[in-house]
């Protein structure tokens, strides 16, 4: 049976001897709040637990636990700067897991790019299978041209859900596109419809799913995706 510690409403004293009970039960669980869950069940329409469209008899029959939490703790994690050198950096995690909402999978875990000790998070995965491991879970949120750069050994940058992988495009091609009006030039753009991911320069074309970003790492041109 699933067990879900729901930590928005609780006090940190009340949530950490909750966390503490659910580890010494030996119990698959999952610590995601009720926000989440609302979310995930109603394709982000609504995130208000208070306005939930269901009730916790619903959460016993359409949501489960596929990859358990190992608790919670502090972990050090290895983040690649723009140079490819790695850095570790110590995150806070109450324990990354895999939750099944109705007929979809969700990871909920830490993004160590994210200020302080990290960021949480809880992503739908693009999978009609359970992901048997934390490791493929993370994997799945990769698009297949992010992890066929990483094949050949590519210096992929991530922040958030983005991912810059280097590209052999000189800035003057790219700007003879945008010349051409197959292209725009921005400053200060911001990724995504309601992001906070901004790129100082880019270079944006009007078909396909990439963005260029131009004269910010050396003058090498990057390809954005998400």
């Amino acid at each position: 049976m699933a067990a879900f510690s729901l930590t928005v409403r609780d006090s940190k004293h009340r949530s950490t001897c909750t966390i503490n009970a659910l580890e010494r039960s030996q119990r698959r669980f999952s610590v995601v709040p009720f926000h989440s869950i609302t979310a995930a069940w109603t394709d982000g329409e609504v995130d208000d637990w208070s306005d939930a469209p269901f009730d916790i008899s619903d959460l016993q029959k359409e949501v489960s636990v596929v990859v358990p939490s190992s608790g919670e703790e502090w972990k050090q994690v290895e983040v690649k700067d723009k140079n490819g050198r790695i850095t570790k950096r110590t995150i806070h995690t109450l324990g990354d897991s895999v939750l099944r909402v109705k007929d979809r999978f969700y990871l909920a875990g830490v993004d160590e790019t994210g200020v302080g000790s990290g960021m949480y998070f809880f992503a739908e995965l693009a999978t009609k299978n359970a992901p048997p491991t934390l490791e493929e879970a993370y994997n799945t949120l990769k698009p297949k041209v992010v992890r066929e750069a990483e094949g050949r050994e590519l210096n992929v940058l991530r922040q958030g859900e983005w991912f810059a992988i280097p590209a052999q495009v000189r800035t003057s091609e790219l700007m003879r596109d945008v010349e051409r009006g197959i292209a725009a030039y921005r400053l200060n753009h911001v990724l995504g419809r309601d992001g906070h991911h901004e790129l100082e320069e880019a270079i944006l074309y009007k078909a396909g799913t990439r963005t260029w970003i131009s004269g910010r790492y050396g003058g090498t041109s990057l390809s954005i995706t998400s």
